[in-house]
């Protein structure tokens, strides 16, 4: 990126110079870490397909109640993924703290990407894979999940999920 597009960024609302301090991890974003991994080590020991199978449910109820609200605020992670569709809009993945989880705007449709108009997309653009972020975001409601996961597979769902987000803030942490 050019230096005078860099410059014109770091100057938006709700970026974050590489003096402030890292954010503290929330309550809320540690409980959803800490279920997940149960979950993980759960499913890996699970002696049969069924017994796997009945997890995943289990996993939906403890999300609903961890998550009633469907939304994560000022939550911590590191980029993962930030690349652009054909269109321009940012595709932003971001890996949870002290999580195998992945939270992504991407859904195979248009309808969670940041528009190249956004001060969002312009936040997103001064980050790099490994920067690690503070966001906030919506998950959409799915009923088999209680939020949308993404994943091909049943196992990929359990072992290293990837839930579909619309952010709605994000900043770069302190390095």
């Amino acid at each position: 990126m050019p230096d005078e597009l860099r410059a014109k960024f770091k100057t938006l609302p709700g970026s974050v110079s590489s003096s402030a301090a890292a954010p503290a991890q929330p309550a809320a974003e540690q409980a959803v870490a800490r279920m997940l991994a149960s979950y993980i080590e759960k499913y890996k020991a699970a002696a049969n397909d069924l017994q796997k199978s009945s997890l995943r449910s289990g996993r939906a109820a403890e999300l609903g109640k961890l998550l009633p609200n469907r939304t994560a605020t000022g939550w911590t992670g590191t980029v993962k993924k930030l690349k652009t569709t054909g269109e321009g809009k940012a595709i932003l993945e971001i890996q949870l703290e002290g999580s195998k989880a992945i939270v992504s705007n991407y859904d195979f449709g248009q309808s969670h990407l940041m528009e190249q108009s956004s001060p969002l997309y312009a936040r997103a653009a001064t980050t790099v894979v490994g920067d690690k972020v503070t966001f906030s975001a919506t998950f959409p409601a799915d009923p088999r999940d209680f939020i949308k996961e993404t994943s091909l597979s049943e196992s990929g769902s359990m072992t290293e999920p990837e839930f579909l987000v619309t952010f709605t803030n994000l900043a770069k942490a302190a390095r």
